[in-house]
């Protein structure tokens, strides 16, 4: 707790609403139980030297000039307003991502946005993000980075990460909320 002075919310978690990254249960929609796996995972994987984790190893500009993956956090709900929203910086948003017509209707909105249009884009199969839920967020979230990149929004906020204690939320840069 000391370490973060935030006690069990980061900063960014405040700032998107999220749910505290270490509980593991007790609390609906808590995520405890993957970050612990997935620090599990990573440990088991450091002597290796296949990857960088953002933004604990660098700035995410320092980082993708080395010739090995980048590992980093994203929020699905954040992606949610990014690849959404009509322009950047985006609100959040909420989806009921657990009822097939609210996705549905989100990847309406989303076929539909200007921004694809005006980056002469498409997405053609959105079937397994109307029938899954893991699936809408990855596509969500892989049309929201994109949109940031090809946009040139920023991506990351030095100010808004910690690289020792917190580290960062990856696109949080882009979204009218800020810490």
């Amino acid at each position: 707790m000391d370490a973060s002075r935030q006690g069990l919310y980061r900063r960014v978690d405040k700032q998107l609403q999220a749910k505290p990254l270490f509980v593991t249960c007790g609390l609906p929609g808590s995520v405890g139980s993957g970050t612990r796996a997935l620090w599990q995972e990573l440990i088991g994987l450091a002597g290796l030297g296949e990857f960088r984790l953002w933004p604990f190893q660098g700035t995410l500009a320092t980082l993708l000039t080395e010739d090995v993956p980048v590992i980093a956090e994203i929020y699905p709900k954040a992606c949610y307003g990014l690849a959404l929203a009509e322009s950047l910086p985006a609100p959040l948003l909420s989806i009921a991502k657990t009822k097939e017509h609210a996705r549905q209707a989100a990847l309406v909105q989303l076929r539909n946005n200007p921004w694809l249009v005006r980056q002469r884009m498409t997405i053609n199969d959105f079937d397994a993000a109307v029938d899954n839920e893991d699936h809408f967020d990855a596509l969500l979230s892989a049309a929201a980075l994109t949109r940031i990149l090809l946009e040139e929004a920023p991506i990351e906020s030095p100010e808004a990460m910690d690289g020792i204690a917190e580290g960062g939320m990856l696109g949080a840069a882009s979204l009218t909320a800020r810490v």
